[in-house]
């Protein structure tokens, strides 16, 4: 079981659990967002899924198949010897163990003693991917006998036997032997011919002797030695792994004669340096379970993202696993673009240049559905590609598969896309990548919205789509992709202007009449946002039992998605997430009643969903029920039951932050001003948090009674920041900004009244 530690900066795994392997390889991962391995054991057992998965290695292994991410050939296994004696958890005796993954420094370590026979053993496993050197990665061993001297044997190598499920994706190029010293593997994608070069290299503090034993898809180094009662053997390995795809050809053994003068702590020092350069989110809180999720989450968003390339994304499971093939969806822009904008701008600028990059064959694909401008897949990998499976697993008791409908229906990516250029163009005034890129992303799928509408009549429809929440399919009108369209296409028409961009007239006049005419669904009597349609006329169920239940898509055990389609019955909520990106339309009691509505409807099976809710909860002042929300969601990869097995829920991590600085911390921003509405839990007694805003970097410190700004770095402009209804400024030559307020009680200006 994963525990946290009070510094709350650890994962801590107090026992060997082999049920629990799967799920705790992917908790630690380490990574560098050129490359992440999951926390495998040294020792190799059933039920674990070794992987190392470097960004961008899309292979498609047939044409039945869709692009993944391939599982690379593994460097962190060592097989031990002692005595004669196979070293496993699963044989002998654990006297004790302790696994924990520092996350301020991403180093990984292990503890044990262990005996066998008349045999006890100290043994120390200690590795870490590291930030200084991306192409890096450095393991350690450390071995001590304690009731009598060994011969011990510690075999490692490159092992290029891993496959994805079981599908090959590589095969083998070369395997040699330089200087009777350095193994070089090669491995190439079966299909997209990505050469992938593996360079090791061991280091013992002990005399021994080297086999190199070669075998089928593999490259070994026996390295054996005597090591006396109390002594510690120790061994050093250091990889350098390289692709065909990096910018900048790097020859694996040069680098590693660059670094073999250096110690392991050496190593480890220079990859801490960039850690030492963050800086986080702080809680002071009655539970120390909060820090240490955001602390967890934090830590996951900066290994998962590629910052080195822009040709590059994140997929839904970051670099930690198989889950959904490493595919980049929406989550990107929505939920993880937002924690790089404001922290590391330009690392959400990379972000949205992937998709600039890939617009040529978004246009491609909007072209062949019969639409203009650009219609981004669904799901994504290097080319940007459509790569969404026609369709899904087969179901075993039909042996028929049910059609896929996102690729052809789930089309609000288009806006979430520009939705989120137009966030990074109001957040850093970045008129160059505008220029450059931005408007062209937002001309593109602007034209895509107009051509999508249907103009039989007047108000324009948006007809047969799929908005985020996947148990409602071919709907009219939704009411999340009717208003995300028109707020893309208005702000497009606004952009063109201040940019002075050239652009047909008859486009132009095409943008303001979508605008002028498209159907935007109103809130009701009761002041609900109609999710759709259709929605309000369908059957109400009691959800509880599926709610409540500690799996996920338990209701489909009991109903067909055919007939969830046909009820009022939600994996997460459109409404309230149209809540959450667009607030400033609507009210106060439009977003409660809204909220109140849907959430009992709401089964959360989506990641997605709960920290969304808990921040639209804080818009109408439910502090606690929104906390409650940020727990739950927390607890998506930190939980008893989660199933993370396959790879962490990278979106999950994103809205955590969301829910802290833009729900607790009340952070909205405006063009020319921050503003602050917070709203701490009863639990919090301060909150503190970095933030970037057009160049400037400061630190928001709340609590109860005052609100602390104050600047990271050296800016010769003035900040402006409204509290409430309250305007202040942090002048140029000041450093901080202390405003008093009751926090606690403050509700402030929470939007403006439009609807």
């Amino acid at each position: 079981m994963i525990r946290m530690v009070e510094s709350t900066n650890e994962l801590i795994e107090k026992n060997f659990n082999l049920t629990k392997i799967q799920q705790n390889e992917t908790l630690m991962t380490q990574g560098n967002g050129y490359m992440g391995m999951r926390a495998s054991h040294e020792e190799d057992y059933v039920g674990g899924v070794r992987g190392l998965y470097i960004a961008g290695t899309y292979n498609k292994d047939s044409e039945y198949e869709v692009a993944e991410l391939p599982n690379l050939a593994d460097t962190a296994q060592f097989e031990i010897t002692l005595n004669g004696e196979i070293f496993r958890l699963d044989q002998g005796t654990v006297l004790d163990y302790n696994r924990r993954l520092v996350l301020a420094t991403g180093e990984l370590i292990r503890t044990i003693e262990w005996a066998v026979g008349e045999n006890r053993y100290n043994l120390v496993f200690r590795r870490f991917v590291s930030q200084n050197n991306l192409h890096l990665v450095v393991s350690q061993v450390e071995i001590t006998p304690r009731k009598q001297g060994c011969t011990m044997t510690a075999k490692t190598g490159i092992n290029g036997r891993m496959t994805n499920s079981g599908t090959q994706n590589m095969h083998e190029s070369s395997k040699r032997v330089f200087e009777n010293r350095y193994m070089q593997y090669v491995q190439k994608t079966t299909q997209t011919d990505i050469e992938v070069v593996f360079s090791s290299v061991l280091d013992s503090n002990t005399d021994g002797t080297n086999l190199f034993i070669s075998e089928r898809r593999k490259l070994l180094n026996a390295y054996t030695a005597v090591v006396a009662k109390d002594e510690t053997f120790v061994l050093t390995k250091k990889t350098v792994i390289n692709t065909s795809l990096d910018k900048e050809q790097i020859v694996g053994i040069d680098e590693l004669k660059k670094i073999e003068s250096k110690s392991y702590e050496q190593l480890l020092q220079e990859s801490n340096e960039i850690w030492k350069s963050e800086t986080g989110i702080k809680i002071q809180s009655d539970n120390n379970f909060d820090q240490f999720a955001i602390n967890f989450a934090a830590y996951h968003l900066k290994i998962m993202t590629p910052t080195h390339d822009h040709r590059f994304s994140i997929g839904a499971k970051g670099l930690t696993g198989e889950g959904y093939k490493a595919h980049i969806f929406w989550d990107t822009e929505i939920f993880l673009l937002p924690y790089h904008l404001y922290n590391n701008p330009e690392a959400a600028k990379q972000l949205l240049a992937y998709r600039f990059s890939t617009l040529d064959n978004a246009i491609k694909k909007a072209q062949a559905n019969g639409f203009d401008g650009a219609l981004f897949p669904w799901e994504s990998a290097l080319t940007g590609e459509e790569e969404t499976p026609e369709f899904a697993a087969m179901n075993i008791k039909t042996g028929h598969r049910e059609r896929v409908h996102s690729a052809a229906k789930e089309h609000h990516i288009v806006a979430d896309i520009a939705y989120s250029v137009l966030q990074y163009e109001k957040a850093t005034g970045d008129e160059q990548f505008m220029q450059d890129m931005g408007l062209c992303l937002l001309v593109e799928s602007s034209k895509f919205w107009v051509s999508r509408a249907d103009k039989t009549s007047i108000p324009y429809s948006i007809k047969d789509v799929i908005g985020p929440d996947e148990y409602t399919e071919h709907i009219d009108n939704n009411a999340y992709t009717n208003y995300m369209a028109h707020h893309v296409v208005s702000k497009t028409i606004e952009k063109i202007k201040y940019y002075n961009a050239t652009i047909n007239e008859q486009t132009m006049n095409s943008f303001c009449d979508f605008v002028k005419n498209l159907y935007l669904p109103k809130p009701n009597e009761q002041n609900i946002i109609p999710q759709d349609d259709s929605f309000f006329s369908k059957p109400i169920i009691n959800l509880d039992k599926y709610r409540n239940s500690a799996g996920k898509q338990t209701i489909l055990q009991d109903y067909t998605r055919a007939e969830v389609v046909d009820m009022q019955i939600l994996k997460q909520s459109d409404a309230v997430m149209l809540l959450y990106t667009l607030p400033e339309l609507f009210s106060k009691k439009v977003c409660e009643a809204t909220w109140h509505y849907y959430e009992p409807k709401t089964i959360h099976d989506s990641s997605l969903s709960m920290c969304i809710h808990s921040i639209v909860a804080l818009k109408f002042g439910e502090v606690e029920k929104a906390y409650d929300c940020f727990e739950k969601g927390a607890r998506i990869d930190l939980g008893e039951n989660a199933s993370s097995g396959d790879g962490i829920h990278a979106a999950a991590l994103g809205s955590l932050y969301l829910a802290v600085v833009f729900g607790f911390g009340g952070v909205n921003v405006e063009r020319g001003a921050i503003v602050l509405n917070p709203k701490l839990p009863k639990t919090w007694s301060e909150l503190a948090f970095p933030f970037t805003y057009q160049g400037q970097q400061i630190i928001c410190k709340i609590n109860k009674e005052k609100i602390v700004i104050s600047r990271l770095n050296e800016q010769a402009e003035d900040l402006h920041v409204k509290v409430g209804d309250q305007k202040y400024i942090l002048e140029a030559k000041t450093q901080s900004l202390e405003i008093i307020k009751d926090v606690e009680e403050q509700n402030g200006s929470l939007s403006k009244e439009i609807i």
